[in-house]
């Protein structure tokens, strides 16, 4: 999958300037090392053209985190979104993970409902905290968490404990 992301970089960033509005993926940060990123990561195809991308990849034991989900806007509601979600969710399962987080933030348009048909949920004040607090940063009030478990738990908070 790495040599596969390399090659079609140049695909991927556009498609990212033409889904979002601000905050543009540049060819280094596609291309940026992240634990498992090649593993849970997909790039969306139609007849064998890129036409999205999925990057995710697991930092914090238990959990994989969605950094970007995106389609080119000529090929949206035909259902690649969805499948790279369900992808990446059934490969997190396979390889033990309990649960996927995401952030969201007001400029990215209206997407929460995409991930609420998916099975997200938003999280609670107390999942947002445990989720700064393990990252180390703050959550800015405008990013949206949310999550999908499949993991024994059913609370974020518990996947989010410091591993001892």
């Amino acid at each position: 999958m790495k040599a596969e992301f390399e090659r079609e970089v140049g695909t991927l960033v556009a498609i990212d300037r033409d889904c979002f509005e601000r905050g543009h993926w540049t060819a280094q940060a596609f291309l940026k090392p992240f634990p498992m990123k090649y593993e849970l990561s997909r790039l969306l195809k139609a007849d064998g053209k890129v036409v999205g991308y999925c990057v995710a990849s697991s930092a914090i034991p238990n959990l994989a985190h969605l950094h970007r989900l995106a389609v080119a806007p000529a090929y949206r509601n035909n259902g690649y979104g969805a499948a790279g979600l369900r992808d990446m969710e059934a490969e997190a399962a396979r390889i033990g993970l309990h649960a996927v987080t995401l952030e969201l933030d007001g400029t990215e348009g209206n997407y929460e409902g995409f991930y609420v048909r998916h099975g997200y949920l938003l999280a609670s004040a107390e999942e947002r905290a445990a989720y700064a607090s393990r990252k180390a940063k703050t959550m800015p009030d405008d990013r949206t968490l949310m999550f999908k478990l499949f993991g024994p738990d059913s609370r974020l908070s518990s996947y989010l404990a410091p591993q001892l």
